[in-house]
């Protein structure tokens, strides 16, 4: 996966490898599920850590900007 560029809280996949980016920075560790949501099937596992990841992203709290100059990117 290449670096995506400024979101304040984005969850990034390809459908196998999923990361969480808040602020433009890496949030937490690349997590890969256990096997190919292509071929896999019922036998698809997700990595420890996965639940955690999806809650952060969920969880997360935006900062009101103070200015009309900040809500411009």
């Amino acid at each position: 996966m290449g670096t995506p560029t400024f979101a304040p809280n984005l969850l990034y996949t390809d459908g196998n490898s999923f990361s969480l980016w808040q602020n433009g920075e890496l949030a937490c560790p690349v997590l890969t599920l256990i096997g190919d949501v292509e071929s896999s099937g019922k036998k698809l596992v997700p990595s420890p850590g996965f639940a955690a990841l999806f809650e952060s992203f969920l969880r997360w709290q935006p900062v009101p900007p103070r200015s009309a100059k900040e809500r411009v990117v």
